[in-house]
């Protein structure tokens, strides 16, 4: 389904941030998402995050590491995107309940 090819292009990119920031040996290089709306846009689009990195064991290069994902719990600690929340809407909380 195309859905499918939009999730996989998404997985290739947060890959690629991965690896780059690997290289530059700095954690700070991490992947940045941009999400412009208000608590549910943010929500949703962590969602799409770690939908991307689901483990699927069918799939070359996204096995399970242990904790359900294809990245290990110290890619997911050091190389996990940051969240820019720009506040767009009414509710708006998300950022201020997470203490961001």
């Amino acid at each position: 389904a195309k859905h499918d090819k939009v999730m996989d292009m998404f997985r290739m990119r947060l890959n690629e941030a991965k690896e780059l920031a690997i290289v530059k040996r700095a954690a700070k290089f991490r992947p940045r998402l941009i999400c412009g709306g208000g608590d549910g846009t943010a929500s949703f689009a962590l969602l799409l995050v770690f939908r991307a990195l689901l483990a699927d064991n069918s799939v070359d290069g996204r096995r399970d590491r242990g904790n359900g994902f294809c990245w290990t719990d110290e890619e997911m600690e050091r190389y996990f995107p940051a969240l820019v929340q720009m506040p767009l809407g009414t509710g708006n909380d998300l950022g201020g309940i997470l203490d961001w």
